[in-house]
């Protein structure tokens, strides 16, 4: 597949083939000879109509393609000024953030709204369906209708939910392949929302799976220690890290890098961050559990909360794909950068 670059240069040398055959037409007709500047004209024409069929045909080939990531029902556009190359590009870029983001592990809840979680199999990356948990309390988790969501990050399907007004309860659900080898850095995101009558001990979150139970990283709000804040630490509340965030009914976004060594890891937890704005600065940052291996994921909480888009992947943008905007969307943004473009032109 060609690169932006080569759409741009291709709808230049268009540009400047048309401009050097009327320049040279205009040179063959300077005697004012009516014969002898048709012949010019028909001359040029044949010796470089392959040429330029060639190029148009290149150039239009490749910008169907970039014109079809953006929006199926588009149709090629022509490319003859350097403004009209900078829109394409621009659209290009614009479109490409959740093309190239590809999650390792992804969990929708793209289930029927009211079914029970467990045995559900959706999702890619996981090595099987959802189990009963910790405490074997599976059954109070299901799927609510509608997907949380956060301002420009992807969604889909619906959600899952622990809707107990009493207790705790954990479902888990392996992944195909283990991750955290020493030296290795992942990230994980996920959308949580709690209920604005939680108490101090009530708690929720996600946690992963380590080769030693007794250091399965926890992430949510904890029950004990600091209450009011997301944390990261120990399933059980040990070695607990808190961020600064204070915890509401909205939905929120964590984000957590994982970097795995010989010893303790290292996780650093991002609380709502700025999406496609580059590495954002860590909220709580801890470095007290050497988790190992992590096999699989576990939902473990009380007192009714909800999750959503559960990622996992190698970089930042893995795990953090834009929202494609509509096709009308699109279609609307760009015919105002044209229009723009025919009032600057119009106006030179």
């Amino acid at each position: 597949m060609y690169s932006f670059e080569f759409v741009c240069q291709q709808g230049e040398a268009i540009a400047l083939f048309r401009r050097q055959v009327r320049a040279r037409a205009a040179a063959g007709c300077a005697s004012g000879d009516l014969v002898a500047c048709t012949r010019a004209k028909q001359t040029i024409e044949t010796r470089d109509s392959r040429r330029k069929n060639r190029i148009e045909t290149r150039a239009a080939q490749h910008r169907g393609l970039v014109l079809v990531d953006i929006n199926k029902s588009f149709v090629i556009m022509k490319l003859s000024k350097s403004l009209s190359c900078v829109l394409l590009v621009a659209a290009g870029a614009l479109s490409t953030r959740a093309a190239m983001a590809a999650p390792v592990v992804h969990e929708a809840f793209d289930y029927a709204a009211g079914s029970g979680l467990v045995g559900n199999s959706g999702g890619s990356g996981f090595g099987g369906a959802w189990q009963n948990g910790l405490f074997s309390g599976g059954s109070q988790f299901g799927v609510a209708a509608g997907s949380l969501a956060y301002p420009g990050l992807a969604g889909t399907g619906n959600s899952g939910a622990e809707d107990s007004a009493a207790g705790y309860w954990g479902v888990r659900r392996s992944l195909a392949t283990s991750i955290g080898a020493d030296g290795t850095t992942g990230y994980l995101s996920f959308l949580i929302r709690g209920t604005a009558g939680a108490n101090a001990s009530d708690f929720f979150g996600l946690y992963l799976e380590a080769t030693n139970p007794a250091s399965d990283v926890f992430i949510g709000k904890g029950g004990g220690g600091v209450t009011d804040r997301w944390v990261i630490e120990r399933r059980g509340g040990q070695d607990q890290v808190a961020s600064d965030d204070v915890i509401d009914a909205m939905t929120t976004l964590l984000v957590l890098r994982m970097d795995f060594a010989a010893g303790a890891d290292t996780f650093s937890l991002f609380v709502n961050p700025q999406l496609g704005a580059g590495a954002p600065t860590a909220d709580a940052v801890n470095g007290f559990i050497d988790a190992g291996a992590i096999a699989g994921i576990g939902l473990f909480g009380s007192r009714g909360w909800s999750i959503d888009e559960i990622r996992i992947g190698d970089t930042l943008a893995d795990v953090t794909p834009a929202a494609v905007p509509e096709p009308a969307t699109w279609t609307l943004s760009l015919v105002a950068l044209l229009g723009l473009l025919g009032t600057r032109r119009r106006a030179a």
